[in-house]
């Protein structure tokens, strides 16, 4: 028979940023990470704005909001966090554009006992996530993007369970998220990316933890892109490698970065923006 409940407590990570990165040619300088929060190990509430941001004419916005969220319910057991980046205005080179990103994670992690081993769980969706008004080069980009796997699988076990037992599901995963088959001639970023993939074996089960690196891109149409995307990655020549909606999945957490740019020469460097929740408790289950 079990004693009364051993309390823990709940330890929260989230953390938010609008654009950051390193250039490395003509000016070899950081980007200062714009709109910057994160949430204490205790929960609460940050946000930042920040408005009509430019570097050096090669990256800026009009607008750019972050925020935070923890808390936790009155019995403890149960914790939230939410994680919001939007940006206004993005202009990168004049070559990628958008009207609005938005990045959006929300998780509830559900806080067991310290007595039953490994029965904490977390439900980490990535609703909310969008691009409105890319122009990619110039032209009208499509990104359509799947939100409802991550929807229909908020957990990473479940998500693990479906993906080694169902090999149609498997295979609808491996064709959006690892380009498979992959095509002849391919650039060399995403040889490297899916390379990656092969070595953890990823085309037949999910590791027992993460992270793992999927996405939420569904979809790119667009004539500036015809012929240079490989599942989420554009490789524009001139101007750079182009990652859109890269999520990062681990057993209680996600993080999403919804652009990160690899510039090519003449210029070098590296763009991104992003943003990560959820959190674990102390001490660990089991122990």
């Amino acid at each position: 028979m079990k004693g009364p409940r051993t309390p823990r407590s709940f330890v929260f990570h989230a953390h938010a940023f609008a654009i950051s990165g390193m250039i490395k040619y003509p000016y070899h300088e950081p980007i200062p990470t714009q709109a910057m929060v994160t949430l204490p190990t205790i929960g609460g509430h940050a946000e930042a704005l920040v408005e009509n941001f430019s570097f050096h004419n090669m990256v800026s916005f009009k607008k750019a909001y972050t925020q935070v969220i923890g808390r936790s319910n009155d019995a403890g057991d149960i914790c939230y966090t939410t994680t919001s980046v939007t940006i206004e205005g993005l202009n990168i080179m004049d070559m990628f554009t958008a009207d609005l990103i938005t990045t959006r994670i929300g998780s509830t992690y559900n806080l067991h006992d310290i007595d039953d081993p490994n029965d904490d769980t977390a439900d980490v969706l990535v609703l909310g996530s969008n691009f409105d008004g890319v122009r990619i080069g110039g032209s009208k980009t499509k990104i359509e993007l799947d939100q409802k796997t991550f929807s229909d699988y908020p957990q990473y076990e479940t998500l693990k369970d479906k993906y080694n037992k169902d090999s149609d599901f498997r295979q609808k995963v491996n064709n959006e998220f690892y380009c498979n088959p992959m095509p002849p001639n391919v650039p060399e970023p995403v040889k490297t990316r899916y390379k990656w993939a092969d070595r953890l074996k990823l085309k037949e089960r999910l590791p027992d933890n993460g992270p793992v690196l999927c996405t939420l891109v569904k979809n790119i149409e667009g004539d500036t892109v015809d012929g240079h995307v490989f599942g989420n990655i554009i490789d524009l020549p001139n101007f750079g490698t182009i990652y859109l909606a890269d999520l990062y999945i681990e057993k209680f957490s996600k993080r999403l970065e919804m652009v990160r740019i690899d510039l090519a020469p003449p210029f070098s460097g590296t763009i991104c923006d992003g943003g990560g929740s959820n959190g674990s408790g102390y001490p660990p289950s089991g122990t």
